[in-house]
Parts: structure tokens; C-alpha cells; sequence
């Protein structure tokens, strides 16, 4: 005689499914486009920290969240801070993201009252050669904002944010042409790369940060004020 399943079991067991199958979800990046904790983005998938990793004071209708998993179909895979990003109500307003592909050339350097005289010249000549690839752009003190994020100088002018990659002895402000690049003076700020499943051991953490289009200036003023009192939890 077969024993039927009591209604109580069915119960536990279902409870039991329900919360089992969330934790399976989270913990491995499977089912995209049905598991509700990865997300894809420009040929990535990526995961969502139930709780955010980063801390900011934020003003009224603004927000943080941040990703701790990252995922292509090459098989390079990051953990860790993986991306930050701010919003405005649901508007994505910046974001702090993981590089490990620099690849670039020229872009844009900008002349501050307080830049290396002799980087300014020749970066200068570089824009008035006849194939520039060096965008020159002189900013005057009221153009631009002063952040420190994660313990690292740096400087909006618009909506570009630029580091200061000074190293020389007199004080410069000098900010990289491409590839932008973030080496944050925090080193709680990192990520872990794996290949295959295979841990890269000289992978340096670094980052990129874009602002988008379309924020008023009094917006960006509040993103200024949220960049600046970053700190990870």
C-alpha cells in the first residue's frame, strides 16, 4: 500500500523550494533572462548586491547600487566591486565601472591654471598637428569641480571625470588621455579576474567613470557631492 504525502510535508517541502531556489539564483549566474538577480548589459551579465557595498550621503530622490558579479561568454569572469552606479529617482546618472581592456588613444586633455607647463606644450603642439588625435581644451577656475574619490584627486569638467596622474615632485594637476583610468588610493575598492576559472594574479584593479547626458548642472553639483563622500561599508 502506497503511503500518500502528508499535506504538511508538501507544505515544509514547498517552503523549503522557496527559499532554496532564490539562494541557488543568486549565488550562480545561471538563466539570464529569467533569474531575476542577473542582469545583461552590453554583452555582459552581471549581478546586483542584495545590499550595497559602497556608501555615500546622498540628497533626496538619489540612490547607490552596486554589482559584485560580471560574466561574458569568453569566459572572463569578475568579482568583487564589479560597477557602482548612482541614480536620480530611476534615472542612471553615473557610473564607477571595472576595466581590464585599456585599449585607446588620444582623446581629450585639459588645461587647468595648475597644469604641468611642459605636458601642456607638447600636448598643445600635438592638437595643431596636421592628423590630431589630442583634443585641447582650456578650463577656467569656475568650469570645472574638485572631487576626491576613494582617497584619488580628480576633477569634472562637464560631464567628463578626469584623475590627476601627477608624479612628479611640484604639485601639477595633470589628467591621462585615453584610456581614462581610475587607480583608487582605497584598496578596499577591488575586483578579482578569472579566466576559465582560473584566478589572474597580475590583473591591477582599475576603473572608469562616466556621467551621462541629459543631467542639469544642479544635478551634477549633487553627483559632485556624492562622489566626494564615497567610502566603501
Amino acid at each position: 500500500m502506497k503511503k500518500s504525502i502528508s499535506r504538511k510535508a508538501i507544505i515544509a517541502l514547498s517552503l523549503f523550494l522557496i527559499f532554496l531556489v532564490p539562494i541557488i539564483l543568486y549565488i550562480f549566474p545561471i538563466l539570464p533572462g529569467i533569474n531575476p538577480f542577473i542582469v545583461e548589459k552590453e554583452g555582459y551579465y552581471f549581478r546586483y548586491d542584495l545590499v550595497p557595498a559602497v556608501k555615500a550621503t546622498l540628497p533626496k530622490d538619489w540612490s547607490i547600487k552596486t554589482l559584485n558579479k560580471r560574466v561574458d561568454e569568453q569566459g572572463e569572469m569578475l568579482t568583487g566591486i564589479v560597477n557602482i552606479e548612482i541614480f536620480k529617482e530611476k534615472e542612471l546618472v553615473s557610473e564607477i565601472y571595472a576595466v581590464t581592456d585599456t585599449g585607446g588613444a588620444g582623446g581629450t586633455y585639459y588645461n587647468f591654471s595648475d597644469s604641468d607647463p611642459e605636458i601642456s606644450s607638447e600636448m598643445l603642439e600635438a592638437s595643431l598637428s596636421e592628423d590630431p588625435n589630442i583634443e585641447y581644451i582650456e578650463v577656467e577656475e569656475n568650469e570645472y569641480s574638485k572631487l576626491t574619490i576613494f582617497g584619488l584627486e580628480s576633477r569634472r569638467v562637464g560631464n567628463d571625470i578626469v584623475p590627476n596622474v601627477n608624479e612628479k615632485d611640484t604639485y601639477y594637476f595633470t589628467n591621462p588621455t585615453n584610456p581614462v583610468l581610475f587607480y583608487f588610493e582605497d584598496e578596499d575598492v577591488e575586483y578579482k579576474v578569472f579566466y576559465n576559472g582560473k584566478e589572474s594574479s597580475d590583473m591591477q584593479p582599475k576603473y572608469g567613470i562616466q556621467v551621462n547626458e541629459g543631467f542639469s548642472e544642479v544635478d551634477l553639483k549633487e553627483l559632485d557631492g556624492i562622489l566626494n563622500t564615497l567610502e566603501v561599508k
